[in-house]
């Protein structure tokens, strides 16, 4: 679908596809995904389904374990993102993406995707909480959970394929309270909605300016940098990459303090000194 006619196509000859993840935290830089539901569909309902269990390798926080159930073991042995992210990227392309708080999941598609030396791309996505407020109003929230009991949707809360499927039902619900949903374009599902995510949450710079000297991909320098702790130390890095997600910016870069590749952020750096 050309992105200059998106909105001239009508609702019913549209492909939709809702989207859930589930991930060993919520930070994109430096969790992974560990789960994926995907359910494809139009208004006439489901037409396919995509579901995954991905190893993170990485240790899943007891934290994230309490929230959704998934532990080391069960994605121990599991294909790893590079394994199906040709698989997922066809499934997802030339459909609209419905997801409950796009923000989120978005980020960390956009993340996994660059870790394979990609970029994750699509026409748009729209988030059923905005869409929500406006079919039910009233509601005491406008959480998954709150509104598929509102509607008597069977949600397995916090597995992705269960989500993804609440989203879809959510969607189509929510547009069926409009008697002349079946007439839209997509330009009335905009307005309806919500204005949709149309471009990626984390964009990519050539370089960021900290005090004491500019951080440059593929330079060296000495940062003075401060922990979630508090604790301050000096550190040599090998930048790798910066990227800006809305106000944060993070530096990907090669600690040899530590000797791991590292997300930095730029407003932790005390002080940066060109190697």
């Amino acid at each position: 679908m050309e992105e200059l006619h998106y909105l001239d196509a009508k609702l019913k000859d549209s492909v939709f596809c809702a989207i859930d993840l589930e991930t060993t935290g919520i930070n994109p830089f430096t969790e992974k995904i560990i789960e994926i539901g995907a359910v494809k569909f139009n208004l006439e309902g489901q037409i396919d389904s995509f579901e995954k269990m991905i190893d993170p390798c990485m240790p899943i926080p007891h934290d994230s374990i309490r929230i959704h159930g998934i532990s080391d073991e069960m994605v121990s042995g599991c294909d790893k993102i590079p394994d199906i992210i040709q698989d997922l990227n066809t499934f997802l392309s030339d459909s609209i993406l419905v997801i409950q708080n796009p923000a989120f999941d978005l980020s960390f598609l956009e993340m996994e995707y660059r870790r394979c030396g990609k970029r994750f791309r699509f026409i748009s996505a729209y988030d059923t909480v905005s869409l929500s407020r406006r079919a039910f109003p009233g509601l005491e929230n406008y959480k998954l959970d709150t509104v598929c009991t509102h509607l008597g949707i069977e949600l397995k809360h916090h597995r992705a394929f269960s989500d993804a499927s609440a989203c879809m039902n959510v969607f189509l619900r929510a547009i069926q309270k409009d008697k002349t949903h079946s007439k839209w374009y997509l330009d009335d599902l905009e307005y309806y909605a919500g204005p949709s995510f149309r471009d990626a949450l984390i964009k990519e710079l050539r370089s960021k300016k900290c005090r004491g000297s500019t951080i440059i991909p593929g330079r060296e320098f000495m940062i003075d940098y401060i922990d979630s702790t508090g604790n301050e130390t000096r550190r040599k890095i090998s930048a790798k990459g910066i990227f800006q997600r809305g106000k944060q910016t993070i530096i990907h870069a090669y600690c040899h303090l530590r000797h791991e590749e590292r997300f930095f952020i730029s407003s932790r750096i005390k002080m940066s000194y060109s190697l």
